[in-house]
């Protein structure tokens, strides 16, 4: 049996420090500035993600399991997000329009981002399959 070096002892895995994004994310800045800004986008996009796959997965299972006559002469999807949206009104009204607007304007520019980025990696991976160096 071989003696480990003082580095290979002190590698034991360590407690996740508070605060630090998990395993695959972000890397470990020095920089706090940095590391405050992308364990922020990295909190957003897990939040927006979960959201997203949440809300599309229960109000599709809620519109899926409605009677046809439920609600006759309107669309159910409509009266689902009516619903949903008179389930936050309270929050709306706590934080306020202001606050509401620019969380809406927030998500649509990290939409447009995701768009424009992968529509980049797509234009590339195009002309490097042309034989392009990229």
């Amino acid at each position: 049996m071989s003696k480990k070096s003082r580095s290979q002892r002190n590698r034991r895995s360590k407690p996740q420090r508070k605060g630090r994004p998990p395993a695959g994310g972000p890397e470990w800045s020095r920089n706090p500035t940095e590391r405050f800004e992308r364990n922020d986008a990295w909190a957003l996009t897990l939040t927006l993600i979960k959201s997203g796959i949440f809300i599309t997965e229960t109000l599709g299972n809620l519109i899926d399991i409605l009677p046809e006559d439920a609600y006759p002469g309107e669309d159910p999807g409509e009266v689902v997000t009516e619903m949903a949206a008179g389930s936050i009104v309270p929050l709306v009204n706590k934080v306020g329009r202001k606050q509401c607007r620019e969380t809406i304007e927030l998500i649509d520019s990290v939409v447009e981002s995701i768009l424009r980025e992968l529509s980049l990696a797509a234009e590339i991976a195009g002309r490097r399959e042309k034989g392009y160096t990229v």
